[in-house]
């Protein structure tokens, strides 16, 4: 049985970190006022108890909280070739075998690559290419209550970063806010003269391939420095600098998945998209950046070497591939606390796929157990707890230029849903804004009276515990409806109904 540890800090209001966040909820009432002025219905018309969703918007950068940097966060081009984005990446690197160094006893002190190579001796492990390298520095602890984070925990330096990538290590994770030394030790030395102390790690990634995960959390969680494979997904920003990921430390995977191929299956955060959601990308490129810095050091813009680009990103919680956690659907679930997205089990979030191709229906037909029964025939499969249902709807295709996306592909009816969760699904996955049927068409039921036929699945998921995977992409890579892993592992936001996923299908070679 695959075991995971959770890596990622969650993100809230008011962090102890410096960068700002602004999280805004809207609560059931507030969501059904909105819901009945999209169809142009009272309020007392819509048969939702008085009550429809929680909703968040969120302003926070890409490189707050538990965050992966691009390529682009250190240079334009590296060993030249254009630097790839966040959603660029290639992502079979980023689910690597884990080694974890233990630092936590060191202090504000930089980290050589004599330390490293002192520190891999004593744990009698030699490095592979392909290894993701975790300096564990104690920092994680103190993520949630202690403001002085900005200036505690130690750095790599320049020099132990090229030591790494002479080994084949190409990224690597730390528990502290950089990879480097804390900005004001840097500012300090900067200010001294010293100008190779200030970010001589951001530094190596503008000259060499190399990217690095910032400010993970609970890394005393892993139970073993090695032995371990670990997820750093991004979330796909659609030209970011960064991006947040749900990293996550995993042991016992199918041996099956030792060397497997990786599929994305997760549609993007993007400028203008054709969602009903409107998210917002302002990317801070490196020289607009390096004003920043001159201003904030107080010396010419000519004394500062061009680093980090950053990007600013106001988005839905639902923008893009996101998981709808119990909480989205109502305050209570099954008689108890519905359970917020940063509560969802990681083992929720992994399982073997099956892929069911309903495009012939239209979107006003839902799928009913009886389709769904004749579709897993098609197949020869039977389901079996613990498997993710993937729909195949059409809706994709629609994604990146329809202005009639949410309108398109299909939605499950409600005996639809109860077949699959009876059966002991509790991830169902779909390429639609919905898993529901497409608004305007239970719009049109509804004013014929059909009450049961508005929100019915919104309205089970409040009876029964399950997660939604919702707006996946790029379903027709998947040669095979089964055989493949689904592994979708939400960002944590607190208390929140939604989270946006990196859904990827890993598929065995």
């Amino acid at each position: 049985m695959t075991e995971f540890y959770d890596l990622a800090a969650t993100i809230r209001n008011e962090p102890m970190e410096r960068a700002p966040v602004h999280i805004v909820s809207s609560d059931y009432r507030a969501t059904l006022r909105e819901l009945s002025r999209a169809v142009g219905m009272p309020v007392s018309n819509l048969p939702l108890d008085g009550l429809f969703a929680a909703d968040e918007r969120a302003t926070l950068s890409s490189h707050f909280g538990t965050h992966l940097d691009a390529p682009t966060h250190y240079g334009d081009v590296i060993e030249g070739a254009v630097a790839e984005s966040v959603d660029e990446m290639a992502l079979e690197p980023l689910l690597a075998h884990g080694v974890k160094v233990d630092f936590s006893d060191r202090g504000v002190r930089l980290i050589t690559e004599q330390d490293l190579a002192d520190a891999l001796r004593r744990m009698d492990y030699e490095l592979c290419a392909g290894d993701l390298v975790i300096t564990h520095v104690g920092m994680g602890a103190k993520y949630d209550d202690d403001p002085a984070i900005p200036l505690l925990g130690a750095g790599m330096s320049g020099a132990a970063v090229e030591w790494l990538l002479d080994r084949g290590v190409r990224i690597t994770a730390t528990d502290s806010m950089t990879a480097d030394m804390p900005i004001p030790w840097m500012e300090e030395r900067f200010r001294e003269g010293d100008r190779d102390a200030y970010f001589p790690v951001h530094t190596v990634g503008g000259r060499r391939r190399y990217v690095h995960v910032e400010k993970a959390y609970g890394l005393d969680r892993l139970p073993v420095a090695t032995g371990f494979r670990v997820s750093a997904l991004p979330i796909k920003l659609e030209g970011a600098s960064g991006a947040w990921t749900r990293f996550a430390g995993m042991r016992g995977l199918p041996a099956a998945l030792e060397r497997a191929t990786i599929v994305d299956l997760s549609q993007p955060i993007r400028n203008v998209s054709m969602e009903p959601q409107v998210s917002t990308i302002e990317t801070h490129g490196r020289e607009r950046r390096r004003r920043q810095w001159a201003k904030h050091l107080g010396v010419p813009v000519s004394e500062v070497e061009a680093r980090g680009s950053w990007d600013l990103v106001t988005a839905s919680t639902r923008a893009g591939t996101h998981i709808e956690a119990p909480l989205r659907f109502g305050p209570s679930c099954a008689g108890q606390d519905a359970r917020p997205i940063d509560e969802l089990p990681l083992d929720w979030c992994f399982g073997p796929g099956v892929l069911l191709d309903v495009r012939a229906g239209g979107s006003a037909a839902g799928i009913d157990e009886a389709e769904i029964d004749r579709a897993l025939e098609r197949i020869g499969h039977r389901l079996s707890p613990g498997e993710i249902v993937v729909l195949r709807t059409g809706a994709e295709e629609r994604f990146d230029g329809d202005p009639d996306f949410a309108a398109s592909g299909r939605g499950l009816t409600r005996d639809g849903l109860l077949s699959l969760l009876r059966r002991g699904v509790t991830m169902v996955g779909t390429d639609a804004e919905l898993l529901d049927r497409p608004l305007p068409a239970m719009v049109a039921d509804l004013r014929r009276g059909e009450h049961e036929s508005f929100f019915p699945v919104h309205r089970l998921a409040r009876e029964i515990e399950h997660c939604q995977l919702l707006k996946l992409g790029n379903l027709g890579a998947l040669e095979d409806p089964t055989g493949f892993f689904v592994w979708a592992p939400p960002i944590k936001l607190e208390h929140a109904g939604s989270g946006w996923a990196r859904a990827v299908a890993l598929i065995p070679r």
